[in-house]
This record gives C-alpha cells, structure tokens and sequence, in this order.
C-alpha cells in the first residue's frame, strides 16, 4: 500500500492513494460525527483533534491520556477486571445504539485509565461499520483480529454478524485477561467448564463460578443466537459479576 521514506509517505501508485486517502478522511468524518452526538461526548472514545495534510498523507491527533492497553494491564482483583471490561461494553453499546459494529475489538485497541477503572479510551476507529453497510454487503472488507473475533466475522458470514459478533469479542478478552488463554473450539462448547487454578479465584466467592461459566457460554458460543443479543443484557450480568466478586 504504501511505505515511509524518512518523514514521508511513498505510495506504491496514485491509485492506491487515491483509494486510501479519501477512506482515512470518511473515517475522520465519521469520527468527528460521533463526537458531536451528546452520549458520545463524555464516553470512552478518543477525542479527535483535526486532521492535517502533510508527509504526503493525512494525519488525525488524539487527545492525551495517562493509562496502558488493556493487555498491559496487571490488574490486582477479579473485580477490577470485570470494571474494565463494564466500560468497554458501555461503548460497545453506544455504538450499537446508533446501528454500527467495531468488529476488532481486542485488547491493544483500547486504554484503561489509571486513576480509574469506569472509564478505557478507545484507540482504533478504523473497524467501525454500519449494519446496514453489512447486512447489504456494501463493504469492501470486515477487520477483526482471529483471537478476538467471533467465527461468523472470521468466515466472512454476514448474514450472521450481528450485534452478538462484538459480544463474542468482550467475552473473548474477559476469558483472555483471567486465564491467559486463547479461546478455542473447546472454550465455544456447550459444555464448556474453566480451570480456575489461578490466583484471581482464592478466597472468592463461590456465587462466582455459575455466574461466570454462563457468561463465557453467553458470549463465546459458536452459535451466534445462544449469545447476548445485546449490551443490555451482557451489562446487568457484569454488574452481578462485579457484585459477586
């Protein structure tokens, strides 16, 4: 697509710049949408400044915030993880409201705060696609990353992504951040049953385990109708998971 000579930007073709210039200035536009909307305003997102021409190419600049990626984040508690990811599914839901899917939704994609767990900002826009663009297949390509993505979205099954695609997403990094581990075909069983052998699980409350194997089967199933059809839902049950825990 492209590659950097020092500070600027060679375009393997015009074409190509042509093709991606103005997808990175839709995106921009996009962006700036959401901000003005009155819910978004104080949300999770990244505040866009402008967008500058230079190099060569096009540049936007985020607001500052002090916070690591979430899979650089060392939390102390089982709670704390369930916080974390209670604000991720907050923006998930704002996006949903307005008919739009992130689809890459992954740890490296968003900052928890450090002075507080109710609030991550989000890093990555460039995933960010309306249902309807998909439903009528009026799209050039979906983003995911395979660890993270649900299996209709990596087979590229759009009549089946949906709303529940990014849910998979939030239960694919909660299962990620408490157990070290990919999820794979024997995490979407039905049957599924964690190892709780790590440290987040001493001395906790034994509420904890039910409420947690049903809301990896809510979120991790291969059937995409056995999962959360929507954030609501996936909310009142990490509410009760943070109670619990």
């Amino acid at each position: 697509m492209s590659e950097r000579k020092d500070t600027n930007v060679i375009w393997l073709s015009e074409e190509k710049k042509d093709y991606y210039i103005p997808q990175f200035e839709n995106l921009y536009k996009r962006q700036i949408h959401f901000q003005n909307i009155t819910n978004f305003t104080n949300s999770s997102t990244q505040i866009i400044d402008n967008i500058y021409d230079a190099n060569n190419t096009k540049y936007i600049i985020l607001d500052c915030a002090n916070g690591k990626t979430f899979d650089q984040y060392k939390p102390n508690h089982l709670q704390n993880i369930f916080e974390v990811l209670l604000s991720l599914t907050k923006l998930v839901k704002k996006y949903h409201d307005k008919d739009y899917l992130m689809l890459d939704i992954k740890p490296e994609n968003f900052l928890t705060i450090d002075e507080t767990n109710q609030l991550i900002k989000y890093l990555d826009f460039d995933s960010i696609t309306s249902l309807y663009a998909i439903k009528n297949n009026n799209i050039s390509g979906l983003s995911c990353s395979l660890r993270y993505a649900a299996p209709e979205l990596i087979r590229g099954d759009i009549q089946k992504i949906d709303k529940c695609t990014d849910i998979y997403s939030i239960g694919a990094i909660l299962y990620k951040k408490i157990f070290d581990l990919d999820v794979t075909s024997n995490e979407r069983s039905i049957g599924f049953n964690p190892n709780y052998d790590n440290k987040y699980f001493v001395n906790i409350n034994p509420k904890i385990y039910k409420k947690l194997i049903s809301f990896f089967r809510k979120t991790l199933s291969n059937n995409s109708k056995r999962r959360y059809q929507n954030c609501d839902e996936v909310l009142i049950d990490l509410q009760e998971l943070i109670e619990i825990s």
